[in-house]
C-alpha cells in the first residue's frame, strides 16, 4: 500500500514524500530505493519493519521515499501514472506500485488548497 505525504509549511520547507508499505515472504530483502519506469532513482529510508515468523518469515517493511514538487507536478502534467518497483542489494527488485496520475493530481491540489 502507499500514500502521498507533505510536512512543513507551504514555503521552501513543505517536503513531499510517498510511503509505502511492502509485504513479502522469505528472505529480508532490504530495499533502498525505488526505480520508476524511465530509470529515475528515488532514494528509499525504511522507517519501520515488522517481522512476522512461525514457519516461515513474513516482512513488512514500511518506507519513506522523498518526492519533489516537479516531479509529482509532471506526472499531473502529462497524466501518466507513477509507476516504479523497489530495489534492495544485488539487484533484488519488488513487484510493480501503480499511483494513478489522478491521485497525484488531487494530492497536489489539496496543497493549493492549504496555501491559500
Amino acid at each position: 500500500s502507499y500514500s502521498l505525504r507533505a510536512s512543513g509549511k507551504e514555503t521552501t520547507s513543505l517536503r513531499t514524500h510517498l510511503s509505502v508499505q511492502v509485504t513479502y515472504h522469505g528472505h529480508w530483502q532490504g530495499y533502498f530505493e525505488a526505480v520508476d519506469g524511465r530509470g529515475r532513482v528515488f532514494e528509499a529510508a525504511r522507517t519501520d519493519q515488522k517481522v512476522h515468523c512461525e514457519l516461515f518469515c513474513e516482512y513488512e517493511d514500511f518506507l519513506e521515499i522523498p518526492l519533489d514538487r516537479p516531479s509529482l507536478d509532471q506526472y499531473v502534467r502529462l497524466g501518466e501514472a507513477f509507476i516504479f518497483r523497489l530495489r534492495g542489494p544485488q539487484g533484488v527488485m519488488s513487484g510493480s506500485f501503480r499511483i494513478p496520475s489522478s491521485y497525484i493530481r488531487d494530492f497536489t491540489n489539496s496543497l493549493k488548497d492549504e496555501s491559500t
